[in-house]
């Protein structure tokens, strides 16, 4: 549900959280609407705000039966661990933020982000007058994936088993900037390592 340009966001919190105080935030806010929890289906992502609390939220994950994986945006202690990561993953979850080491400010930027991937997304998979599926122009794949052309590059040989030095040998780049591409990635999405970094992309087929 989308409100004068709204984004519509349906919050969980662990109890630790004050549900009043984050809903006081976003009524101050105004690119988003958020909504109870139980009115989910209504939202275009899902927030939970769990301190503590990472099976709690990956368990109310959980979309019911016959409704749609919505994007979500998980708050709480990291790091995950990797069964975390790719249970969170395949319930639709699209950004990764550590509660001690995040704004609220971070919060939003990733809900927008998260929004953003999603309709992306499903203009990709949206059929085309001409048939088959549309595409976005070449090069915009990290418009649905969340990574840049260049990581999906760096990611996508760290999967065919490359090591740092001979990604670098091949796409003329210094170690250091191949380094730096990777832990790009790592902190903004919230991975432990450079292996949760690529086991995501490749569910998500941007590998």
């Amino acid at each position: 549900m989308t409100t004068f340009g709204k984004v519509a966001v349906a919050l969980w919190t662990s109890g630790r959280v004050s549900d009043e105080g984050a809903e006081m935030w976003f009524d101050e806010h105004p690119r988003f609407v958020c909504l109870p929890f139980r009115e989910r289906s209504d939202a275009q992502v899902l927030l939970f705000l769990a301190p503590q609390a990472a099976e709690r939220a990956l368990a109310a994950m959980n979309a019911p039966a016959g409704a749609l994986t919505l994007p979500s945006v998980l708050v709480t202690d990291g790091p995950l661990t990797p069964r975390q990561v790719s249970r969170a993953t395949a319930r639709g979850m699209a950004r990764f933020l550590d509660h001690g080491m995040t704004t609220m400010s971070e919060v939003a930027e990733a809900l927008i982000a998260a929004e953003a991937d999603a309709e992306a997304r499903e203009a990709k998979s949206r059929p085309n007058p001409r048939g088959g599926q549309a595409r976005p122009p070449a090069g915009d794949d990290h418009l649905a994936t969340g990574f840049s052309p260049r990581e999906i590059e760096v990611l996508r040989l760290l999967a065919q088993g490359s090591r740092i030095a001979e990604i670098s040998a091949r796409l003329n780049y210094s170690e250091r900037t191949i380094k730096n591409i990777v832990h790009g990635v790592v902190h903004r999405f919230g991975f432990r390592n450079r292996t949760q970094a690529v086991a995501y992309g490749v569910r998500i087929g941007a590998l």
